[in-house]
């Protein structure tokens, strides 16, 4: 009788052990999945946020362009080489995205790298596209986003995410 017990208690214990190795791979695969979430949401409205940041830049006169209007500008061909301030709009463009997304990242503080690049209609780079401030440390892309910005353009934003303890 002892010995049924025995096996019945061995039987009951393995049965909880299993369980809680299940809860606990469910529980890592729920945070993983959130962590995501948010990264992503980071990711757009960052980009969202970059693309509508007036600049210096006057494409139509009297107001100033946002970055979003100056990467059209300058990867469709626009007419005027200058920004209306004596300084060339690809030059100002690529001293300018750094200076805003070091901003963003002082309030941030969530990643550690990014990359602009802008595409044309066949999702292809563009001459000249690429905007970055160093290559991701773990050589990962991170998390991208991309939107349309007129003219057959797109742009698509990697960022390298920081883990914080």
């Amino acid at each position: 009788m002892e010995r049924r017990g025995q096996q019945e208690i061995a039987g009951f214990v393995i049965m909880v052990v299993l369980v809680v190795v299940a809860l606990l791979v469910f529980l890592a695969i729920s945070v993983k999945k959130q962590d995501n979430a948010v990264s992503s949401e980071l990711v757009s409205g960052l980009l969202s946020s970059v693309l509508r940041q007036t600049t210096e830049c006057i494409i139509r006169d009297p107001t100033p362009a946002n970055i979003q209007e100056l990467i059209v500008d300058v990867h469709s061909g626009g007419k005027m080489q200058d920004c209306g301030n004596g300084r060339e709009k690809g030059e100002y463009l690529e001293e300018f995205l750094p200076i805003v997304l070091e901003r963003a990242n002082k309030i941030n503080t969530a990643f550690s790298a990014w990359q602009i690049s802008v595409l044309d209609s066949n999702d292809e780079v563009v001459s000249g596209g690429v905007y970055f401030n160093k290559i991701c440390e773990s050589g990962k892309p991170g998390k991208s986003e991309r939107v349309s910005i007129g003219n057959d353009l797109k742009v698509e934003m990697y960022l390298c995410l920081d883990v914080y303890d």
